[in-house]
């Protein structure tokens, strides 16, 4: 395996440099918690990636070879860059797999749908959040949504690049799965039908800033993993967050604490939850993915801006 291990001045480095980068980008929002006197919280973040535990994969088959990771110190909180990009991709790949079935079973489309409200004051940003959730279940809710959209995925964004100080900018980036016959049917909604919609459950007097467009395959992806990805995102740019002054950073960090940023409903929330049960069932028969078998495994920790192999168990 030594093919995918780098060497480097008398130390083995770990060769995806995605964990590093993730790693050295929490060295700003450490600075910032510390800054703003959240000290519990910045030492958890400083520890996140301490360690990884990666096996190294062989397929039976192709001999292609791979490197998982199985096991990391992770502080799970909601703004750390590393544990974020390790959420979303969990994520998006489950909804990816969800859609791949749905598509199996059904001839559906896919749809990007962002709603929008006017920007609220930073301090009052827990209240914004809980009161446009109160109006995307009024939405849900009604004939129409339920007639024409079979499922969703709805993920929460908090600020917008060029959001003011002393002001949030929350918003909805929603995924919509859709019949086929949507486009040619009654059951389409304009946009201008979905701004109405949307404005009425918000109940205001303003017209709301609204989105809908079909998904399109991006890069070499396919039209599932562009879409899981187009949704998954990070609740907040690492870059908005650390440059927010202090009075903002505390707001969103106390006013953001518990609170889900992910939500699903109708079919997708179905065949998610279906598709997590399988793969338990499955891990713990150890047949998931029966075609790959380990070969080795690697421990690595964080020294000196990179990850330096440790510990290779014979």
């Amino acid at each position: 395996m030594q093919e995918i291990i780098t060497k480097k001045a008398n130390r083995v480095i770990l060769d995806d440099p995605r964990y590093a980068t993730k790693k050295l980008l929490s060295d700003d929002y450490v600075l910032k918690l510390i800054d703003c006197g959240f000290y519990d919280i910045a030492s958890k973040v400083s520890e996140c990636g301490s360690f990884l535990v990666f096996s190294l994969e062989k397929n039976l088959f192709t001999s292609e070879q791979r490197r998982k990771l199985k096991r990391a110190h992770m502080c799970k909180n909601k703004f750390c860059s590393f544990c974020n990009w390790r959420r979303s991709l969990i994520l998006s790949d489950e909804v990816k797999r969800a859609l791949e079935r749905l598509k199996e079973q059904r001839k559906v489309e896919i749809l990007f749908l962002t709603l929008t409200a006017k920007n609220e004051p930073i301090e009052n940003l827990r209240e914004t959040i809980v009161y446009m959730n109160k109006a995307f279940q009024r939405l849900v809710q009604t004939r129409r949504f339920r007639e024409s959209i079979l499922g969703y995925v709805k993920a929460i964004e908090i600020l917008g690049s060029k959001t003011p100080e002393g002001q949030s900018h929350v918003h909805f980036h929603c995924l919509l799965v859709v019949p086929s016959y949507y486009f040619k049917t009654k059951y389409y909604i304009k946009q201008d039908e979905w701004t109405k919609m949307w404005k009425k459950a918000l109940r205001v007097g303003y017209e709301p800033v609204v989105n809908v467009k079909r998904i399109k395959a991006k890069r070499n992806w396919s039209e599932e993993r562009s879409a899981s990805r187009e949704t998954i995102k990070y609740s907040l740019k690492h870059t908005d967050l650390v440059n927010r002054s202090n009075e903002d950073f505390k707001n969103i960090i106390l006013q953001t604490k518990g609170m889900r940023f992910i939500s699903t409903g109708g079919v997708l929330k179905d065949m998610i939850n279906l598709e997590r049960m399988e793969r338990a069932k499955s891990k713990s028969k150890n047949d998931f993915e029966p075609f790959w078998y380990e070969v080795a495994r690697e421990m690595y920790r964080w020294f000196n801006n990179s990850y330096e192999l440790v510990y290779v168990p014979d």
